[in-house]
């Protein structure tokens, strides 16, 4: 998932919560951001323009959780989205 001028693309991501998920994440803006997946307490480092990370987890849950990035302690506009987790 690419962090851009315009947010996270793609903003919608889905997977299937019978294994680990892996979110790789690049930070191709001029500015600093970062990733939060609060309902599964995952947060990265913040990002220096072009630094990339990925976060790993096994889905506990099924469900559609918001993700965002909150340089400077609070939601940044425009840069959100919404994780689908579907367990089979």
């Amino acid at each position: 998932m690419a962090i851009t001028a315009k947010g996270f693309v793609p903003n919608e991501l889905r997977a299937t919560g019978n294994g680990p998920i892996r979110i790789d994440i690049v930070n191709q803006t001029d500015h600093v951001h970062n990733f939060v997946l609060p309902k599964y307490f995952l947060f990265t480092q913040n990002l220096q323009p072009k630094e990339k990370t990925y976060v790993s987890f096994v889905p506990d849950k099924a469900g559609r959780f918001e993700f965002y990035s909150d340089t400077g302690g609070k939601k940044e506009q425009g840069y959100s989205g919404y994780l689908q987790i579907d367990h089979k």
